[in-house]
């Protein structure tokens, strides 16, 4: 029955000519509808270019003014962070953005709060030759972030968690209260290149009721003029002391709470890096607490791995 038709269409130049000048028109159009999508794609990554730079911008532009007290300057640097700017030479200390007397000695420090520097790659996020001096950073969280050759002369670290950071430079007068500083490097190279070598008298970093496990520590004279805490088989170690060098631990063993290894459920000790901080506060508060104290000499007994210097063998 439909042959005839078919026929008809087959042979017929008109129809013919319309069936071309349908693929004509066609292949165009799907171009068009295919470029459509692109089209918006590109514009839209052209529109989050320009969102993005304008914020950097504005991040900047926080970080840069000239104010004291807390103005948002600790999640302009966050922003910075997580846009991978680099933060390298940055001045952001008292005497170059806050208040300072005829003296240049700081009155009103700058407040940097809620700084989030988490990096989960495999290697360190470095920032080099930052000058935070006189700065109250509070309520921040570092990781896998190193900071070289910076300036934290008189900043107080308060209630920070840091875990697997370097802070390198310059500590002197730095203070880390109330804090968890886990599996870390801290070293005052300011005080370790200088001649004559410092002495003990040297006013430098200090630890106030932290969480210290797991850090190494250089060049601080004597850190520990407050009590902290650390893991019995994951103390904090002295720089030299991992230089396979004798460190007089006695007289920092009356100020660092070594605690029993937390275990899970079912008693297996639970891995060092996935254990909740020590709150340092509670153990004096509450001594029976999340802190079961365990006596240093008890400690070097059942942790010989750690507790015996093996580096440079």
């Amino acid at each position: 029955m439909f042959r005839p038709i078919a026929t008809f269409f087959d042979k017929s130049p008109t129809y013919k000519i319309i069936g071309v000048l349908v693929a004509i028109i066609g292949i165009p159009a799907a171009v068009l509808n295919a470029w459509e999508p692109i089209h918006k794609f590109i514009y839209r990554s052209e529109d989050d270019l320009k969102e993005r730079a304008a914020i950097i911008d504005r991040a900047r532009e926080i970080l840069l003014r000239k104010a004291s007290g807390d103005t948002g300057k600790g999640q302009a640097l966050t922003t910075l962070f997580r846009e991978h700017v680099s933060m390298d030479g940055l001045d952001l200390s008292c005497k170059a953005l806050g208040d300072i007397d005829k003296n240049g000695n700081c009155i009103n420090p700058i407040i940097f709060s809620g700084i989030d520097m988490q990096w989960e790659g495999g290697n360190f996020v470095y920032i080099e030759n930052i000058d935070l001096s006189d700065a109250i950073i509070t309520e921040a969280v570092f990781h896998r972030v190193s900071f070289d050759d910076a300036d934290f002369t008189n900043v107080k670290f308060k209630n920070i968690r840091a875990h697997e950071t370097r802070f390198t430079g310059r500590l002197v007068g730095a203070e880390f209260i109330d804090s968890s500083i886990i599996h870390s490097y801290i070293d005052n190279l300011y005080l370790k290149n200088r001649r004559p070598p410092p002495s003990e008298t040297d006013l430098t970093a200090v630890f106030q009721q932290d969480d210290l496990s797991g850090t190494v520590y250089g060049a601080l004279g004597d850190p520990f003029n407050d009590l902290n805490a650390a893991w019995a088989d994951d103390p904090p170690l002295p720089e030299v002391y991992q230089q396979h060098l004798f460190s007089p631990f006695e007289k920092h063993s009356i100020r660092i709470v070594l605690c029993e290894p937390p275990v899970d459920k079912n008693g297996a000790v639970i891995p060092k890096g996935q254990r909740d901080p020590i709150s340092a506060i509670g153990i004096f508060l509450f001594p029976s607490g999340q802190c079961k104290p365990v006596e240093w000499d008890d400690a070097v007994r059942r942790f010989p791995d750690i507790w015996t210097p093996t580096w440079g063998k």
